[in-house]
């Protein structure tokens, strides 16, 4: 057996390799950076782990793609793809991780179909492969290819929490209601302390359920070892998204306790969001002043980051926002016009 065939003859970095697995497959974006801690550890035991650059390129890539957590995430997935493909050009792992690279940074949806394609032909039951169809479908607005895939993602691992948590919110994208509601209980079922899943849920609710009464029954619903705060957060929205729920009047009663709860279950790193969420509790709790203060905060969080990444739909979405909380509509206008044309619906249709 060749070097390229083995994955790793070094035991100490399988058994770390595991380990992020484990993590990266937990599903909230403390588990991923702690996955990118983990797969960085291997990589220096072993540096021709190609298997384990595939993956660490992987958890870059989600830590942009689905918690919007690091604008700089997308070149570290690239360097650890080349770095995968140099050691072994045909291995399906990384053919399958540049797939989700193309679809969810480049949107180069022809060569992401292609990559997936050569992945599947080495890997066709490997439920990973199926769930990169599956995203890049939903780009391309293929919603019933998407949910296809999605399902056989989920037949291939059952015990996933977070294939259930995609067949629910492509359920949702196709106003399949019933079915977007099953799919994310059996998800809370398998990890009923994942906040993200309670979450979910709240938004199915308040989109196609029972509206704001629906959403007041999911956080009744939470489980006590969970901060109903923790259900209202987005700490990864982008735009319209980075508000969180406060604006639907979910929780009661408003406390004065509720920044220090709502700090305490803010679990990353501080960004433009933990100011805009805050900013909402100040609104509740009638301080209107300090509430222009967060709003200000995440604005002064995204400037640099705009000069740093001036061509990042998210950002120029999500300063939009921030904008339009401050009052300064002009502006607002302006940014949101920007991302607007940064990522025209054509391009992405999710």
């Amino acid at each position: 057996m060749t070097r390229k065939t083995v994955a790793t003859n070094n035991l100490e970095a399988y058994d770390v390799y595991l380990k992020a697995n484990a993590m990266f497959a937990g599903g909230t974006e403390e588990d991923n950076l702690k996955a990118i801690e983990l797969y960085r550890k291997v990589v220096e035991l072993d540096p021709e782990f190609a298997q384990a650059w595939a993956k660490l390129s992987n958890a870059y890539s989600e830590q942009y793609f689905r918690y919007v957590g690091d604008m700089g995430a997308p070149q570290h997935a690239k360097a650890a793809l080349d770095r995968a493909l140099a050691i072994n050009p045909n291995l399906p792992q990384a053919h399958n991780s540049l797939g989700y690279y193309l679809t969810s940074y480049i949107m180069d949806y022809d060569s992401a179909f292609k990559e997936l394609t050569f992945a599947e032909k080495y890997l066709p039951d490997n439920a990973a492969v199926h769930m990169n169809f599956s995203y890049l479908y939903r780009r391309l607005g293929k919603w019933d290819k998407a949910l296809e895939r999605a399902r056989l993602a989920m037949e291939l691992n059952p015990r996933d929490p977070n294939t259930f948590s995609d067949m629910s919110d492509i359920s949702l994208f196709l106003r399949n209601y019933d079915e977007s509601r099953k799919y994310i209980d059996q998800a809370i079922s398998l990890d009923s302390l994942n906040g993200l899943l309670h979450k979910e849920k709240l938004l199915g609710e308040l989109i196609g359920g029972n509206g704001i009464r629906g959403a007041r029954e999911v956080i009744k619903e939470v489980p006590k070892e969970l901060d109903p705060v923790e259900v209202m957060i987005t700490p990864n929205g982008v735009g319209l998204g980075a508000l969180g729920y406060w604006r639907f009047d979910l929780i009661s009663p408003i406390t004065s306790d509720l920044p220090q709860r709502f700090s305490k279950s803010y679990k990353v790193s501080r960004r433009h969001t933990y100011w805009t969420n805050m900013g909402q509790i100040y609104e509740l709790l009638g301080d209107i002043a300090n509430a222009m203060i967060q709003y200000d905060s995440a604005r002064l969080y995204l400037e640099p980051e705009l000069e740093k990444y001036p061509d990042d739909f998210h950002l120029e979405a999500s300063m939009g926002v921030v904008y339009s909380l401050l009052g300064r509509h002009e502006e607002a206008i302006r940014h949101s016009s920007r991302a607007k044309e940064l990522l025209p619906i054509s391009d992405c249709f999710w």
